[in-house]
């Protein structure tokens, strides 16, 4: 029997919250200041899309910033 694959948008936040929860918690409460998602080789802005886009047939790429101060 073949095991369902799960996409690369769901792989890419387990991980993301595997490594970046615990430093979240020890550090404290860092706000979201931006998020933007690109496609490589496309020149276009996507900064303004109401979503981030992952993964998919274009491979985006999420982008996210946090204030650290």
């Amino acid at each position: 029997m073949k095991m369902p694959t799960k996409s690369n948008g769901i792989r890419i936040a387990v991980i993301g919250l595997a490594l970046f929860l615990p430093a979240m918690l020890l550090a404290g409460f860092a706000p979201l200041s931006g998020d933007a998602y690109i496609n490589p080789g496309d020149p276009n802005n996507y900064g303004a899309q109401p979503v981030i886009d992952v993964g998919g047939a274009n491979n985006s790429e999420g982008l996210l910033q946090f204030d650290l101060t």
